[in-house]
């Protein structure tokens, strides 16, 4: 536990897991461990949405439900957001719109203005992005100022309630999913969490969001823990893992499995829309199959 961030994940696995630890929800795409051989996944048990099935349901949503027609996607240029660039592609080409412009960004880049006027001219009446909050609400900002004000869509990574502060009224309207680890923030079970969270570390105010996805990481081991017993080993501690069904960290997301043959425990999104400073569920949980 306690990795975070795709780079890190990416950076410090071979390290975690060529020294027989297990690696309990890290937090990066889900990819990184796809090519693993199956002996080195031993002790790996991720629960992070993968982002092509996750551009799949968007751009799916925003055809047949929305009626789009033309689409353009506004993403990160690394693994995240090709990865949701790869999901949009995959349905476009299937017919029913057109993927009318491809717009990625740097982590570095803070002006968008040219990004935006690209967006705008592409003419697409749904925009999906696959940024950073930060460049989501700077990317937000500048089509305003160009006047070009289409329906926003966005990733799970999109879903943290600082979206509403970062880019204010531009954000209303805007569908978003949120990530199957954490649901909605609003549901009663969360809301307890985040009650308990910032009760005991007031710092977490204003970051209910990353502060619920790791509460359910260490609901999940401790899951793991109080199934091998007391007589603890990694062994046992790998062992007792494969062993959670449809587990819901005090009912919250949605259901995690493991097994000896599943090491991807948790594949799924569910699609919210911006109202009046909330989230407010669109969809049901959207389930994709487990990539290992």
């Amino acid at each position: 536990m306690g990795l975070l961030g795709t780079a890190i994940v990416g950076a410090t696995k071979d390290v975690a897991i060529g020294a027989g630890v297990p690696l309990v929800a890290p937090f990066g795409n889900a990819r990184i461990f796809a090519r693993e051989p199956r002996e080195r996944m031993q002790g790996v048990f991720v629960i992070n949405t993968d982002y092509p099935p996750e551009g799949e349901f968007l751009a799916t949503h925003a055809i047949r439900q929305l009626k789009a027609k033309k689409l353009a996607v506004f993403y990160q240029n690394d693994a995240y957001g090709r990865g949701g660039l790869d999901g949009v592609r995959k349905v476009v080409a299937t017919g029913g719109a057109h993927l009318v412009a491809e717009i990625p960004y740097e982590l570095s880049d803070r002006a968008l203005g040219t990004h935006a006027l690209k967006l705008k001219e592409s003419g697409a009446d749904v925009v999906i992005l696959y940024p950073t909050t930060t460049h989501g609400a700077l990317i937000l900002k500048e089509m305003a100022t160009h006047g070009y004000r289409p329906t926003v869509m966005a990733s799970f990574t999109l879903a943290d309630p600082l979206m509403f502060t970062l880019a204010g009224a531009l954000w209303e309207g805007a569908y978003v999913n949120v990530a199957g680890q954490v649901g909605p923030l609003t549901a009663p079970e969360a809301v307890r969490v985040i009650e308990i969270l910032t009760r005991l570390a007031p710092s977490l105010k204003g970051k209910e969001y990353a502060g619920l996805y790791g509460a359910v990481s260490m609901m999940l081991a401790v899951e793991g823990l109080k199934r091998a017993g007391r007589e603890l080993t990694r062994e046992r501690f790998v062992a007792a893992l494969e062993t959670v069904r449809d587990f819901r960290a005090e009912g919250i997301g949605a259901p995690i499995t493991f097994g000896p043959e599943r090491r991807h425990g948790l594949n799924a999104v569910m699609l919210m829309r911006a109202e009046k400073g909330k989230l407010v569920p669109v969809t049901g949980w959207q389930l994709f199959p487990p990539l290992y």
